[in-house]
């Protein structure tokens, strides 16, 4: 008997016969499965438990561990149903098109399970690298319980985002597993040139994998490839934010793309309706097209940035949010202002620390005639030396500017960075500057008009 037909000879066990190379086949997976379960068990999740925080890990472990046992034992089933020939339907539909059985039951929840081990797997690789960046820089060091939030509002954004992605892949697994798209509806679209596809379930179900995967490649981008490159070259907040907002619109453009190419649609189907659809709708919405040119222009040019203090007419506020059709500015009062991105471009628009990061103020007092000038100096250059806000550098300086009717005039000119807070620190400058006064009796007259009254002739 040669090797081929030794191979095919079947063994009969009672009513059960089973080929020998059918056999070997199930000795052969058993084995494999059993040394990678082994190592899984022993090597590969003690190493993994290492590098995580002791608390609550003996639960999480234990819970892992049961996902791993049940891999195991539902691979090897399996495994075995179909090298021994014994998968049986279980469902047939009526028109003998789609059939439903033992190993695909099993398959369906070994993907299943194999999601929820991914997820776990996935997010705690994300949240380690996110945190491990975060603790190589000066940023972890100066951290506030603003920033903390921040951090964790960050980590569980990353988590959700990788069970979406992996639950809608076990849907997509599922549906083509049980060959749904057969008796599930499907919407019938004309893609011209008597061409006609079908939109079903499972191809929209990977569209929108696709935008989510683009979603994480994006965080991935911004929080952890680029976030140690901003630190140790100090780049500015407003110029992290345009490259990130770039980064996502070319992201977010090329997925949809791929998406609309997965749904079966022509990009030179989409792009005519895409410009019917402009024209039409292109007069109606001119205004909302020029906020969305510039919310580009703004990112390009960056004349405006986020964290720039702006003013805008007789408002002033910080600009916290550059969208893709308006912005959201932040007044001194706490109240956001929505102000659509063509106002920024095309109007007057004062950008307080555009080009440097300090500004000069100015705080006028007027002191009665006879007053000690040299005093009035140095009274009120010691009254800005002691304030905190106040910049040694420039040098605050007096200016000495006119003799006015009731008083004589002078400027100090202070430079501060606080813009947002800089009316309070005039107001505490004035408040020292009065008790300074008071204490040297120098003081601060009013308005006044003597009339003389001449008897006539």
């Amino acid at each position: 008997m040669d090797l081929t037909n030794w191979l095919t000879y079947e063994l009969q066990i009672g009513s059960f016969s089973i080929a020998i190379q059918n056999l070997l086949i199930s000795i052969f997976f058993l084995g494999l499965g059993t040394v990678l379960f082994i190592l899984t068990k022993r090597r590969w999740l003690p190493n993994l438990f290492k590098s995580e925080e002791q608390e609550g890990q003996e639960k999480e472990k234990r819970r892992i561990n049961r996902y791993v046992n049940t891999i195991f034992v539902v691979a090897l089933l399996i495994t075995l149903i179909n090298s021994l020939g014994l998968d049986q339907v279980l469902y047939i539909a009526d028109n003998s098109e789609y059939t439903l059985s033992i190993s695909t039951v099993l398959i369906g929840f070994l993907i299943f399970i194999l999601a929820r081990l991914a997820d776990w797997l996935l997010s705690k690789w994300v949240i380690r690298n996110y945190k491990g960046q975060r603790k190589k820089t000066w940023y972890e060091r100066s951290q506030t319980v603003d920033k903390t939030s921040q951090k964790e509002r960050e980590e569980r954004r990353a988590g959700r985002l990788i069970q979406s992605i992996v639950y809608a892949f076990l849907i997509f697994f599922i549906l083509k597993l049980l060959q749904a798209d057969t008796f599930l509806p499907q919407i019938p679209i004309n893609a011209g040139a008597d061409r006609e596809i079908f939109i079903t379930v499972s191809k929209v179900v990977f569209a929108i994998t696709i935008i989510l995967i683009a979603r994480l490649i994006s965080w991935f981008i911004i929080q952890i490839a680029l976030f140690n490159y901003y630190k140790v070259k100090r780049v500015h907040i407003g110029d992290q934010y345009a490259i990130n907002q770039l980064i996502q619109y070319f992201i977010f453009f090329f997925a949809i793309i791929i998406a609309l190419q997965n749904l079966g649609l022509q990009l030179t189907v989409v792009w005519g309706s895409v410009a019917a659809l402009l024209v039409g709708v292109g007069l109606g919405l001119q205004q909302t097209f020029n906020d969305w040119a510039s919310g580009i222009i703004l990112l390009l040019e960056r004349s405006v940035e986020v964290g720039d203090i702006v003013q805008i007419d007789d408002t002033v506020g910080r600009v916290r949010k550059i969208g893709l059709r308006v912005s959201r500015v932040e007044t001194l009062e706490n109240i956001s202002i929505l102000v659509p991105n063509s106002h920024l471009v095309n109007d007057k628009v004062i950008n307080w620390s555009h080009y440097d990061n300090k500004a000069r103020f100015i705080i006028s007092v007027g002191v009665a005639y006879g007053s000690d000038t040299a005093l009035v100096k140095k009274l009120l250059l010691q009254a800005a030396k002691d304030n905190e806000a106040v910049l040694t550098f420039p040098e605050p300086f007096v200016r000495f500017t006119n003799f006015g009717n009731s008083s004589l005039d002078f400027e100090l000119h202070v430079w501060m960075k606080d813009f947002i807070r800089a009316e309070d620190h005039k107001s505490t400058l004035r408040f020292v500057i009065d008790e300074a006064f008071r204490k040297n009796n120098i003081q601060i007259p009013f308005p006044q008009m003597d009339v003389w009254l001449k008897k006539g002739e």
